[in-house]
């Protein structure tokens, strides 16, 4: 199963998203704005098919969240090969 990790961080000047995932850093002015876009990367990418966890990180560099989500066809119940089957 493919897998990515992306990132929530403090940055200058504001909060980054980042990771595998992610062809470059995205800028946001709040943590939450930042939260936000990368849950809706994972979405995306679970509906390819990837596994992801998203690490949130506090002001002060701190790990403070992991978060995973499973791709879509292991959240509904079948696995990869039956959806390429159907």
């Amino acid at each position: 199963m493919e897998r990515a990790v992306i990132t929530v961080t403090p940055a200058a000047g504001g909060w980054a998203v980042s990771g595998s995932y992610c062809d470059e850093p995205l800028m946001f002015q709040s943590g939450g704005e930042a939260e936000r876009q990368a849950r809706r990367l994972a979405q995306l990418a679970t509906e390819e098919g990837v596994a992801v966890t998203i690490l949130v990180h506090d002001r002060h560099g701190r790990l403070v969240a992991t978060l995973a989500f499973a791709p879509a066809y292991a959240a509904a119940g079948m696995s990869k090969s039956n959806l390429i089957a159907a």
